[in-house]
């Protein structure tokens, strides 16, 4: 499902994510373990995985076939 969302993205978005991850003081990075913590998710799920878990359900919503 992420990779039907994404594509195969180029080492730049990576790298913006990364960026993403720890900007703002770790905005994002703290927002994503909030939403891990209110989900009741163990602690040891990263932000990464939290954010792959939001990219799929999101993706998800739109209600269509992926590519397999």
């Amino acid at each position: 499902m992420v990779r039907c969302a994404l594509g195969r993205p180029r080492p730049s978005f990576w790298l913006a994510l990364h960026a993403a991850l720890r900007a703002d003081d770790r905005a994002l990075h703290h927002r994503l373990l909030a939403l891990r913590d209110a989900a009741g998710v163990a602690r040891t799920v990263s932000a990464l995985r939290v954010c792959d878990v939001v990219v799929w359900m999101g993706h998800g919503a739109e209600r269509h076939a992926c590519p397999r």
